[in-house]
C-alpha cells in the first residue's frame, strides 16, 4: 500500500478512474479500490489491515462498511450544492424548452438523494415523486426523471443524458467539491484519531505506573482493564482477570449503587490474607453512566487482623447493626433521602440528621456508617438528653485521675476517644446546653479533645453525625443554640419524614415489624386485613415507627388467631384517647406543644408514666426529659 493512510472504495471503474485523475491533480496519494457490493466488506477488511486510518466510501456502502472495521469512515454522495445545481439546471432546460408546467411532478430516483432532493425541490417550487425505477406506466404523468448516478462529474442537470418515452431523464452525481470535503474530513478523523490513541497511551502509561491499582467494568459488571499495579496487588495477570465477571475477582465489592446510581462507594476488599481498600467511581458519557473504575489500594489490615477487630469491637458493643436496606420505605421523599445519604457517607463531612422521634435517625446513622470507609471502626451512639451536663462532658471527652471526687484512678477515656477511626453519633443536640456546645465547636473544627481535668490535647478521628428532633433555627432565634455550632454540624443535612406524612410506608412496616416481632415472641405471623391497614394509616403516630411497632406487639400478644381487623387495631388504641374512627386527637399548634399536649394526655389517661411511654412507644427518661424541657421553655419565656 501507498505511503498515505486514507483510501477510497468506488463503485465502479468509471468513479475510481475519475478519482485517480482528481487525486493525481490535486497531489493527493489516497489509494483507490472498486467493489461491488458483495465484495466491498471484505475488501475494507483488507484496506484496514493493510495500514488505512480512514476509508471514504460511497453512500451504498458505507452503512454496512463502517460497522465491520475499526477505522472512521466517511460516507461520499452528492452533496447539498451538487443536488441543487442538477435540479436547478433541470428546471432551467424545462422552461427552456416549453416543458415546464408548474403542476407536473419531477421523478426521483436513488436512496443517496431522495431527502436532500426533496426539500431542494421544495425550494425551487418543483413538485416532485419518489420511484423505485423508470417505469413507463409512471412516466405518463412526469415532466422529467432525475437519477442519481454513481460518478464524478463537475456539471450537473444541465442536459438530459437520455429519454424514455420522449421523458428526459437527467443524472446527479458527486461533484469535484463534494470529493474534495470528503478527503478533508477523513484527513481530520485521521488527525482526530492519532490525538485520541496518543491521549490513550498517555493515559495507559500513567495508568501502568501509578501507586494504585486500577480495574476498569463496564456496563455488563465485566473487567475491561487491569493495570500492572492491581496485578501484583491480586496476585492475577491481566489474562486471568480481563472479561471475568467482577464479582469472581471481587467478591465483596457491590457495584449494584455505582453502576445503576452513579454513586461513588468505597469498600473494604480482602483476597485471601491480604485486604484492599477498593475505591469505586462510576464512567460517566452524556450523563449515563457505562461502567466502573475501581481504584485499590492496600489495607493497612490482613484478614486475620480483620478478623480480630471485628470481634474485639463486638465486644466492645460500639458496632453499627442497620444498613440502608433496614430502612423500609416506598416514598418518593425518603427515596431521595437515602441515595443522599449514601453520598455523604462517602465523605468525612459532618452530617446533621433532622426527624422526628421515632423517625429513624439512628437507623439512618449507623446505615451511613456501614456504608462508608470508617465502617470497619467503631459506631459509639450518645444520647445527649439522657445526661445531665456533668456527666455528658466527661462521657464524650474522658477524665484524668483525680479529676473529681469518685474518679478512677486510673482516669478514663471519652466516647470521642472510643469512636477513635470510626463514627461517633450524637443524639438529640439540640438539648446539650450553651457551655457543653462550645466544647463541641472545638471537637468539630479541630478534631481533638482534652479530657475534663487534664491539660493535654489528643486528637481525634472520627467521623462526626448528629441528630436532633427540634427545630435548631429557632433555637438560634431564641439565643438556647450556637449559630456557629450550628454551621459546623450542617454542612451536610438529611430530612426524615414522620410516619404520618408517608402513608404508602405503614402497609410495608407493618408486614416487616410483624414478621420480625412475630420471630422474636415466637408467635405466628399476623395478616392485616384492608380495613386493619386504613386505621393504622388514619392514625397520626406521634411516636412514629417505634409507636407503629409498640402496637403491632400488642396485638402479636393480644390476638388469639392471626386475622388482624380494624376493629382489633382500634382496641389496642387507648379507648379514650381514640375517636370513634380509631384515631387519636392531635392538637393544634407547635411541634413541642403538640407533642407536649400528647404527653399529658395519654398520662392522663392512663395514670403511669410506664404505661405511656408503652403507648407512645418511647422510654420514661424521654417522658419526663420533654415535661421538664418545655416547662423550663414557657417560664424562660414566661409563658403561661
Amino acid at each position: 500500500m501507498q505511503t498515505n493512510k486514507i483510501a477510497l472504495i468506488a463503485p465502479n471503474k468509471d468513479f475510481t478512474l475519475r478519482a485517480v485523475d482528481l487525486f493525481s491533480e490535486w497531489g493527493e496519494k489516497i489509494h483507490v479500490a472498486v467493489a461491488s457490493r458483495e465484495d466491498s466488506i471484505a475488501i475494507a477488511q483488507q484496506l484496514s489491515e493493510r495500514g488505512a486510518d480512514a476509508l471514504i466510501c460511497y453512500a451504498s456502502f458505507n452503512e454496512t462498511i463502517k460497522t465491520t472495521v475499526n477505522i472512521p469512515t466517511v460516507s461520499l454522495r452528492p452533496s447539498m450544492l451538487d443536488i441543487l445545481r442538477s435540479l436547478q439546471g433541470v428546471k432551467e432546460w424545462l422552461v427552456k424548452n416549453g416543458k415546464w408546467v408548474t403542476q407536473q411532478p419531477v421523478g426521483l430516483i436513488g436512496d443517496a438523494i431522495i431527502a436532500e432532493a426533496t426539500v431542494v425541490a421544495d425550494i425551487l417550487g418543483i413538485k416532485t415523486t419518489v420511484l423505485s425505477d423508470i417505469q413507463a406506466g409512471e412516466l405518463a404523468v412526469l415532466a422529467a426523471v432525475v437519477r442519481e448516478v454513481a460518478d464524478i462529474a463537475n456539471s450537473q442537470g444541465s442536459e438530459p443524458t437520455s429519454t424514455v418515452n420522449d421523458i428526459p431523464c437527467f443524472s446527479i452525481t458527486v461533484g469535484h467539491e463534494t470529493v474534495f470535503e470528503s478527503v478533508r474530513r477523513a484527513r481530520e478523523l485521521v488527525l482526530a484519531g492519532r490525538v485520541e490513541r496518543v491521549k490513550l497511551e498517555q493515559f495507559k502509561a500513567v495508568m501502568e505506573f501509578t501507586g494504585e491499582g486500577i480495574v476498569a467494568v463496564d456496563s455488563q459488571r465485566r473487567i475491561t482493564y487491569i493495570n500492572h499495579t492491581a496485578e501484583k496487588l491480586l496476585n492475577k495477570s491481566k489474562v486471568q482477570v480481563i472479561g471475568c465477571l467482577a464479582a469472581t475477582i471481587f467478591p465483596d465489592a457491590n457495584l449494584d449503587d455505582t453502576l445503576r446510581y452513579g454513586q461513588t462507594r468505597i469498600a473494604e476488599v480482602s483476597d485471601g490474607d491480604q485486604g484492599f481498600t477498593c475505591r469505586i467511581v462510576p464512567m460517566l458519557i452524556s450523563g449515563q453512566t457505562v461502567g466502573a473504575v475501581l481504584t485499590i489500594t492496600e489495607a493497612p489490615f490482613a484478614a486475620k487482623d480483620k478478623d480480630r477487630a471485628s470481634r474485639a469491637l463486638a465486644e466492645s458493643g460500639y458496632k453499627a447493626t442497620y444498613n440502608f436496606e433496614d430502612f423500609i420505605t416506598a416514598n418518593t421523599f425518603m427515596k431521595e433521602t437515602l441515595e443522599a445519604a449514601k453520598s455523604y457517607a462517602c465523605v468525612d463531612s459532618t452530617i446533621l440528621i433532622n426527624g422526628d422521634t421515632g423517625t429513624g435517625k439512628e437507623i439512618i446513622a449507623q446505615s451511613i456508617h456501614n456504608y462508608s470507609p470508617r465502617c470497619r471502626g467503631p459506631f459509639v451512639a450518645v444520647n445527649c438528653a439522657a445526661l445531665p451536663e456533668s456527666l455528658l462532658e466527661s462521657e464524650l471527652f474522658g477524665y484524668e485521675s483525680g479529676a473529681f471526687t469518685g474518679a478512677r484512678k486510673n482516669g478514663k477515656k471519652g466516647l470521642f476517644e472510643q469512636a477513635d477511626k470510626g463514627t461517633i453519633f450524637l443524639d438529640e443536640i439540640g438539648e446539650v446546653s450553651l457551655g457543653m456546645q462550645a466544647r463541641l465547636l472545638r471537637v468539630l473544627q479541630q478534631r481533638e479533645i482534652m479530657r475534663v481535668g487534664g491539660d493535654k490535647v489528643i486528637p481525634v478521628d472520627v467521623g462526626i453525625i448528629a441528630a436532633t428532633h427540634r427545630n435548631l433555627p429557632d433555637l438560634i432565634e431564641k439565643g438556647v443554640f450556637r449559630r456557629d455550632l450550628y454551621y459546623r454540624l450542617s454542612i451536610l443535612q438529611l430530612r426524615l419524614l414522620p410516619l404520618s406524612a408517608r402513608p404508602e410506608d405503614i402497609p410495608l412496616l407493618v408486614e416487616n415489624i410483624a414478621k420480625k416481632l412475630s420471630a422474636k415472641l415466637f408467635k405466628q405471623s399476623l395478616q392485616f386485613s384492608a380495613g386493619a391497614i386504613e386505621v393504622l394509616r388514619r392514625y397520626q403516630w406521634p411516636g412514629n415507627v417505634r409507636e407503629l411497632a409498640g402496637v403491632i406487639e400488642r396485638l402479636i400478644i393480644l390476638k388469639k388467631d392471626t386475622n388482624v381487623t380494624g376493629d382489633d387495631v382500634k382496641k389496642v388504641f387507648d379507648v379514650k384517647s381514640c375517636q370513634a374512627d380509631g384515631v387519636r386527637t392531635v392538637p393544634n399548634g407547635t411541634m413541642e406543644e403538640i407533642e407536649y399536649a400528647i404527653i399529658m394526655q395519654v398520662l392522663k389517661e392512663t395514670g403511669s408514666h410506664e404505661k405511656a411511654a408503652k403507648i407512645l412507644g418511647i422510654s420514661t427518661t424521654t417522658i419526663w426529659r420533654k415535661i421538664k424541657l418545655f416547662q423550663n421553655e414557657r417560664n424562660d419565656f414566661n409563658l403561661k
